[in-house]
């Protein structure tokens, strides 16, 4: 490997690689993508691993967010990326890794040996909660994190010279790039990732990611439905509330009537039937009011059970 690390070196110093330039990478676990990041490294030039799942727009801010000026890919994936290169209007060019080197984008620049402050990396999160957010990666990062891992004892004893590691982690994730091969790196050992599987590693992956997608769509079910029964539930409360105040000033009224008729009663004005009408509205208002504050009552149950709370059933011993 340090002969193909360094052949790539001499290729990409011809070509003008240097300090400032960034090369994004999407190989997945692939020892071209060591190749590519060690010989890089050496000229002061920081790569950007690309995660293969991302959408079309997370591609083309990435791109652009990182100034990005080459990316490396599989094959199969170079017309996406210079699609996504187009629509973020960086006309970067797009290789794979057996193509002759071009041209960085933006020109050439001066190589440097860096050192522990030199720019490594610039890595992306998944972007599952917005945008990608990029981290920048220096050199002291990564040895640190190798050599975190090679003295951290307990478990696992990493001894010079005869480990070999399995990592099913991607290389485009922090944990497999900057702990499991900068250990290995420390230590002189061997570092094995899965490529084929005779397909089970895709089948996984589409059973993982379709199962996330419908763990999603239902969680986004629930969020809606959620948010419409606190709407309901409030509308409820508020018309209820409203409808209260009416019937309330209702019984009021047919209150102040019955006894305005019973003192007609009193003074022979009308006669009992007039007052037992009266009397009558009166116990017919007061009948609607208590509907109303019964159905008042449960709005607001509903709305305390919408908002997520709950109570426990008790049981009340009557003797």
């Amino acid at each position: 490997m340090l002969a193909r690390v360094e052949r790539r070196r001499s290729d990409f110093a011809a070509r003008g690689y240097g300090e400032g330039h960034r090369v994004g990478l999407l190989f997945q676990n692939r020892p071209v993508f060591v190749e590519m990041w060690f010989a890089l490294n050496a000229l002061g030039v920081s790569v950007v691993p690309i995660n293969p799942d991302l959408r079309q727009s997370e591609l083309e801010y990435i791109i652009a967010h990182s100034e990005m000026n080459v990316a490396f890919v599989l094959a199969e994936r170079r017309s996406e990326i210079e699609a996504a290169a187009r629509e973020a209007g960086r006309a970067i060019p797009v290789a794979t890794g057996n193509d002759q080197v071009p041209a960085p984008f933006g020109g050439a620049r001066a190589s440097v040996a860096g050192d522990a402050s030199t720019e490594c990396a610039l890595l992306y999160t998944s972007g599952t909660t917005g945008q990608p957010k990029g981290c920048v990666l220096t050199n002291r990062y990564f040895l640190h994190s190798g050599d975190w891992y090679r003295d951290v004892g307990g478990l696992i004893d990493l001894k010079d010279d005869e480990e070999r590691m399995i990592t099913p982690l991607p290389l485009f994730h922090m944990n497999a790039m900057a702990v499991s091969l900068m250990a290995m790196l420390s230590v002189g050992g061997s570092l094995t990732q899965s490529i084929f599987k005779g397909g089970s590693l895709k089948g996984q992956y589409d059973y993982s990611k379709a199962r996330y997608d419908e763990l999603l769509a239902n969680y986004h079910k629930a969020v809606i439905s959620a948010f419409s029964d606190v709407e309901n539930a409030l509308t409820a409360v508020q018309q209820t509330s409203d409808q209260l105040q009416r019937e309330q000033e209702a019984v009021n009224q047919a209150q102040r009537a019955y006894d305005y008729a019973q003192s007609q009663f009193r003074g022979g004005i009308i006669n009992i039937i007039t007052l037992l009408n009266t009397q009558t509205s009166l116990f017919s208002a007061e009948d609607t009011l208590m509907q109303v504050k019964f159905s008042h009552l449960q709005a607001l149950v509903s709305l305390f059970n919408a908002l997520g709370c709950g109570w426990q059933q008790s049981t009340v011993n009557v003797s």
